[in-house]
C-alpha cells in the first residue's frame, strides 16, 4: 500500500504555470490587512535598501572635512537608516511568515473537512498515503512559496526597478546618447573638447595653430595628460 501511495504521488501531473497559484486567493483574502501591512513593510525596506548606500557614501566622502559635527550627522543618519532597515525587515518577515502559516492552516482545515465528508468509495480508489501527502507535503510547499519565495522575489524586483531609476536620475550623464558620440566626426569631437577644456591662453593658441587634425589631437592629449600628472583632477578639468 505504501508503494502504491508513492507511485500515485509520482504519477500526479505537475504544473509550471504561475497562474495556478491563483487558487490560493480565497484563502488569502481574509487576511487583507496583514497582506497590506506586509506590502508596506516590503516597499519601505526596499526603499531603505536603496537609500542606505547614499548615506554610507556621505560618510566615506566626508572623512577629510574639518567639521566633526557634520560627519557625526552623517554617521547618525547612516546608523538610523541601518536600524530602520533591520526593523522593517523583521516586521516584513514576521508578517509574511504569519500570513503563510495562517493560510496553510486554513488549507489543511479545508482539505481535512472535505476528506471526512467523502464517501467510503472514494478511499477505495485513493490511497490513504496520497491523502496525507496532500495535507502535509503539498501544503508545506505552499508555505514555502507564500512565506518566503514570493516576498524575496518582490523585494528583488523592487530593488532592481528602484536601482535602475536611481541610476538614471542621480547620474544623468550616463543617459547621454553614446551612439551619437560614436558616429560623430573625429574633427568635431577634437575641436569641441579643445574648446571645453579650461586650458591657459597659450595652450589654446597652440591648439588653434596646429597645422593638422592629427597634430591638434596629439597636442590635446599631451595637455590633458600634463594637467592630470600635475595634480589636476578630471572633475576640475571638465568643469
Amino acid at each position: 500500500m505504501a508503494d502504491a501511495s508513492v507511485n500515485a504521488a509520482q504519477d500526479r501531473p505537475t504544473s509550471r504555470h504561475v497562474g495556478s497559484l491563483g487558487g490560493l486567493w480565497p484563502f488569502m483574502k481574509p487576511y487583507g490587512m496583514m497582506m497590506t501591512a506586509a506590502g508596506i513593510a516590503l516597499v519601505l525596506t526596499a526603499m531603505i535598501s536603496l537609500v542606505l548606500p547614499l548615506a554610507v557614501r556621505r560618510v566615506v566622502d566626508n572623512f577629510e572635512i574639518g567639521e566633526g559635527s557634520l560627519l557625526d550627522q552623517y554617521f547618525a543618519m547612516a546608523l538610523l537608516m541601518a536600524g530602520l532597515l533591520a526593523i522593517g525587515t523583521a516586521v516584513r518577515y514576521y508578517l509574511v511568515t504569519r500570513l503563510g502559516e495562517r493560510v496553510v492552516a486554513d488549507i489543511r482545515k479545508a482539505v481535512f473537512e472535505r476528506m471526512i465528508n467523502m464517501s467510503p468509495a472514494f478511499f477505495e480508489k485513493v490511497m490513504t498515503g496520497e491523502v496525507l501527502s496532500r495535507i502535509t507535503t503539498d501544503t508545506t510547499l505552499i508555505l514555502s512559496v507564500i512565506g518566503s519565495s514570493i516576498s524575496i522575489a518582490l523585494r528583488n524586483v523592487l530593488i532592481l526597478v528602484g536601482g535602475l531609476a536611481m541610476l538614471f536620475f542621480t547620474s544623468a550623464k550616463l543617459a547621454c546618447d553614446w551612439e551619437s558620440l560614436r558616429e560623430a566626426d573625429s574633427e568635431l569631437l577634437i575641436n569641441s573638447l579643445s574648446m571645453m577644456c579650461p586650458f591657459e591662453p597659450e595652450e589654446r593658441q597652440a591648439l588653434l595653430e596646429a597645422p593638422s587634425l592629427v597634430t591638434r589631437r596629439e597636442t590635446l592629449v599631451t595637455l590633458i595628460e600634463y594637467s592630470l600628472y600635475s595634480g589636476d583632477t578630471i572633475q576640475q578639468m571638465m568643469q
